[in-house]
Order: structure tokens, then sequence, then C-alpha cells
């Protein structure tokens, strides 16, 4: 309208921009890792093993759920979380060192799987994790950068913990000044000071407290930023040629000479051992059964090599040659079950310990592999199926030992033999 005076601008508000996505994204981590490490410090730090030991790495866990957005969406890691959840349970009702490291794997594997959709092979996983373990103490290093390229750009935020701590100096040390007068000037103070342990200080900034969280800083903060490379799948390996040694009609040969010599030891297994039948003179069972355990391993884990390494040709294959591997095997396996009851035996003469244990494990594992070769020979698979079998085998059965209280085991079975 005509005489009025011109409407004055509207007031803009002045509003902070939002820092970018990178930057708020370490932000939280940041403060995700120190609330971690100050948490591991109330658990571990001069404390003995607890419950501490399984409630600590189910938190970390979480954690890096939470941080590392789509972790949980690869199925893997899904069947993961739910074996590492076991494996918190059984650390809170008794701490151990194979469920510690389990663990230790399990989250790295999270890791892996976030970053490789496809779990890929044995080998790539080891390349993976060892490419996660070398950035642990430079990871931190490679994310300062990063800021300090940000700062420059002025897309992050100055840092001011040096000019606080610079205009924090003066109030600080007047006060503790001001406080030591006081305590000299009045008792009631000064009877107040000296009832404080100020011990609490010199343990608080301890040189072995700084390392631990220093170590248990970088290790978190690679946890929670993995940003390794995921390596790629290498060319096959190509097998040696074996021309020089071996044809078609040596392996045949072999492996009927070798079929033939393992039929006489099971043989001598199946009189002396699962018979019954009298021992020679000067052989008790007791250093039969403990003589011939280890070797007969060692003969099965050769045979298994002979077996990959002849086979792996197309060239050495044969239908006879086939047929003669499936008996072989078939002999290694019962060779390696006789291990075992050699072992038994043995325990029962003597007592069970816990590298008797082991070699039972142990020994059952390698008939496990001796079976998984014949699937391999039948169904034409690859050497690298084989290993991962093999590896998945080994990972059931330490999973599977975490839950068995083996003291206790031990102790039973050694206190019953005895009564008896």
């Amino acid at each position: 309208m005509p005489g009025l005076p011109p409407a004055a601008p509207k007031a803009t508000a002045m509003r902070a921009e939002p820092l970018p996505r990178g930057v708020h994204s370490l932000s939280v981590k940041l403060s995700a890792s120190v609330a971690l490490v100050a948490l591991a410090d109330i658990f571990f730090f001069r404390h003995p093993l607890g419950w501490a030991t399984g409630v600590y790495p189910a938190i970390l866990m979480a954690v890096l759920c939470m941080t590392h957005g789509g972790i949980l969406k690869n199925p893997v890691n899904q069947l993961v979380v739910l074996l590492l959840f076991g494996l918190s349970a059984t650390m809170i009702e008794s701490p151990q060192t194979l469920p510690a490291t389990l663990y230790a794997a399990g989250i790295v594997t999270m890791l892996i799987l976030h970053k490789r959709r496809d779990p890929g092979s044995a080998f790539l996983w080891l390349k993976d994790a060892l490419l996660f373990t070398g950035r642990i103490f430079t990871q931190w290093k490679a994310d300062r950068r990063m800021l300090d390229k940000l700062r420059r750009k002025g897309k992050a935020p100055q840092a001011k913990l040096g000019a606080t701590a610079a205009y924090a100096l003066a109030p600080v040390t007047l006060l503790a000044v001001f406080l030591m007068l006081f305590t000299q000037a009045n008792p009631v103070i000064a009877k107040i000071m000296n009832r404080i342990d100020w011990t609490f200080i010199s343990d608080l900034l301890s040189p072995l407290r700084g390392l631990f969280w220093l170590a248990g800083g970088a290790i978190i903060w690679a946890a929670l930023r993995p940003r390794f490379t995921p390596s790629k799948p290498g060319a096959p390996v190509a097998m040696p040629n074996l021309d020089r040694w071996f044809n078609r009609n040596s392996i045949i040969l072999s492996l009927a000479l070798f079929n033939a010599l393992f039929a006489m030891q099971n043989a001598l297994d199946i009189a002396f051992l699962w018979s019954g039948k009298e021992l020679p003179d000067g052989l008790n069972y007791a250093e039969y059964a403990h003589a011939g355990a280890y070797p007969l391993i060692v003969t099965a884990l050769l045979a298994a090599g002979y077996v990959l390494i002849t086979f792996s040709n197309p060239r050495y294959q044969s239908a006879a040659g086939e047929r003669l591997v499936y008996f072989w095997i078939a002999q290694n396996i019962f060779l390696v079950i006789s291990a075992i009851d050699r072992t038994a035996n043995y325990i029962e003469i003597y007592s069970l310990t816990y590298l008797r244990i082991a070699a039972l494990i142990w020994m059952g594992l390698v008939a496990l592999g001796l079976a998984l070769i014949t699937v391999r020979v039948f169904l034409a698979r690859t050497n690298m199926w084989l290993i991962n079998m093999n590896v998945l085998a080994l990972a059931a059965t330490l999973y599977a030992c975490c839950f068995v209280n083996f003291d206790r085991l031990i102790a039973d079975y050694n206190v019953r033999h005895a009564k008896e």
C-alpha cells in the first residue's frame, strides 16, 4: 500500500552446515571405539578373566552390526552371528583360549563377507584375513590423512582439542595451587584430602595402561574401519609335470602293490588287535597299541597325498586305477580306525590325557578327509573343493570342542578307571 514503509527483509536463520556423510560416520565410529576401549579397560585391565570374556565380544559384535550397514544381509554372516552368540554363552561360563580364538576368526569372517559376498575359498579367506591384520596398526594413520585433507578443503571441522587444552591450562593450574594452599590453611580440608587415595592417578596414567589403550584402540578401530581391498582369485595352480615318473600303467601297478601291503598290515591288526590273538613273545598289547598309532596316521596322510597328486591329472586316470583307489582309500580308513582303536586300548591300560584326546580327534578328521577324497574322485571335484571341505570339517570340530568340558571328562574317566 502507498505510504507504508517497505517490508523489512526476513531474517534467515543461521544453520550449521551438516557434516559430510563420511565425516559423520568417522565421528560415530570414533565415539564407539573410545567407548569400547574404555569398556575393555574396565573388564580386562589387571582383572582376572571371567564372565566379561563372553559379554564383551558380544557387545563388540553388536556394535559392528550397527556401524556396518548391510553386514547381516549376507546369509553366511547371519549364520556366523548365531554361532558367535553360542561361543559367547560358553565363554561366560568358562573362559578358554579356543573359543576366544574362534570368536576373533568369526568377526574377521564377518568383515570379509561384508566386502566379499561370495565366501570364495579357504585360501582367499586366509589372504583377506592377512590383509585385514596388516592394517590393524595402520588404519588410523590412513584415516587421519583423510581428515587432514578434508580440513584443508573446508569439508571437516577444524580440530579444537589443542586450543581447548591451552585455554584450560591456566584455570586448572590455578585451581590446583588454590587447593594446595587451602589444604595447608584449613585442617578440615587437609583431613579430607588425606583420606583420598591418590594412587589412582598414577594407576590411570601408567605406561602399561597407555599401551593397553593404544593396542585396543588400534584393533577396534581397524574392525570398525576395515578398509582393506579383498584379494582376487588367482589363476589355478598348475600341477607339476610328473610324466618322468608316472604314467597310467605305473600308477595302476603302484596302487596294486600298495593295496597288497596295506592288506597285510590290516590283516595283522585284525588278528592281534581286533580278534585278541596272542602276541609274539616279548610284546604286550600296550606296546603294540602305542607303537603303531601315530605312524599309521602318517601312512594314511602320505597315501592321501599320493592320490591327490596322481589323480589330479586326467592322463593318469583309468577305470582300473579308480577302482584300486577306492579300495586303497577304504583300506586307509580301516587303518585309521585301527589307529583309533590302538589309542583307545592304550588309554584303557594307562590313562586319559589332553594329548590323547587331541590324537583321537585328529585321527577322526583324517578318516573324514580320506572319505572326502573318495567323494572328490567319484564326483570329479577339484582339489580346492577338497581343501574347503576339510577346512569346514576342522572348523566345525573345533567349534564343537568349545562346548565340551575336557577337564571334567578326563578327571571322571581317570577316577573311574582307577577304581576299576
